[in-house]
């Protein structure tokens, strides 16, 4: 049997070869529900029975059975950059496949620079995969790979021109490429560039490393340069806890002692009240009498 042994792979999972496929004491253990076979994706392969529901076993079974080809996607950002998979594992066939409710097979052919070899198989390089979790709905896998700068605008458009123009994924290329082309580091922040687009307002960079002066720098999720505006989109995932409330308290104090702006928002507020968001926006991007005009129309009460 060849089995995959590395540490970071599920142990078990296993190629037979003809013969053992029909040995007695293989196919007792299939019938006692011990092991079960990759069939119909690795009919060859088999693994135990817990494993069954473990993304990185399908990888693995993929890879035994047809080492050519790629796993895609979340499944290939595991074995490149330690990702977690998810079902169903993507791969890429030239050929039509039967996919199941674990492996989905995609029908496209991919030009040998977008595929890279691990050491059980190949996997399409991160752009693909990125372009690949985009197209699938699967932003926050697509949006922490850019965060963490595997990809860059750059790499993303030089993978998308190579894939073929008629393709599934070729075509949709385009309209993912303009939809991260703000360099979103969440989706909640994918979220408010859409917004930002759909209304109009431009000249805005999304996680710009601005220089505030005394060696100080800061990466803002939203500058418009222009109007010293930054926008902070405050999240429970990144900005919970007692150390996470003094680190963004201190960016927000920086940020304004070096003269700028600073709107914080929160994903519920981009994508419940949308108008609100942007009547805040423009609003800090009004001359300075209009604001002055807002603030007269305040009123306080009196103390008691």
């Amino acid at each position: 049997m060849r089995e995959n042994t590395l540490e970071n792979l599920p142990t078990g999972v296993t190629l037979l070869t003809a013969a053992e496929s029909r040995s007695p004491e293989i196919r007792y253990a299939l019938s006692q529900g011990v092991l079960v076979r990759g069939a119909p994706v690795a009919p060859r392969v088999v693994m135990p029975a817990q494993l069954a529901e473990d993304p990185r076993a399908w990888v693995c079974a993929v890879h035994c059975a047809e080492p050519d080809l790629p796993v895609a996607g979340r499944a290939a950002l595991w074995s490149t950059r330690g990702l977690d998979p998810t079902m169903p594992v993507h791969v890429f066939s030239p050929g039509p496949r039967r996919s199941t409710a674990r492996v989905k097979y995609i029908r496209t052919t991919l030009p040998r620079d977008l595929v890279i070899g691990t050491n059980t198989g190949s996997c399409t390089v991160d752009e693909i995969s990125v372009i690949l979790c985009a197209a699938l709905g699967d932003l926050e896998t697509a949006c922490e790979v850019i965060r963490e700068g595997w990809v860059t605008r750059k790499t993303l458009a030089e993978a998308a021109s190579m894939l073929p123009n008629n393709s599934w994924l070729g075509r949709r290329s385009s309209a993912i490429l303009a939809d991260l082309a703000g360099n979103p580091w969440s989706v909640a922040e994918l979220n408010l560039h859409r917004l930002l687009r759909r209304a109009g307002i431009d000249g805005w960079t999304g996680n710009p490393t601005i220089y505030l002066g005394d060696g100080l720098s800061r990466t803002p999720d939203v500058a418009l340069v222009e109007h010293g505006i930054i926008i902070e989109v405050n999240s429970v995932e990144f900005h919970s806890g007692a150390e996470a409330l003094e680190r963004e308290t201190r960016r927000v104090s920086d940020f304004m002692r070096a003269g700028w702006t600073v709107v914080t928002l929160t994903p519920s507020m981009i994508t419940q009240d949308p108008d609100g968001v942007l009547d805040l926006i423009r609003s800090q991007m009004a001359p300075q009498r209009i604001r002055t005009s807002r603030r007269d129309q305040c009123r306080w009460g009196e103390d008691r």
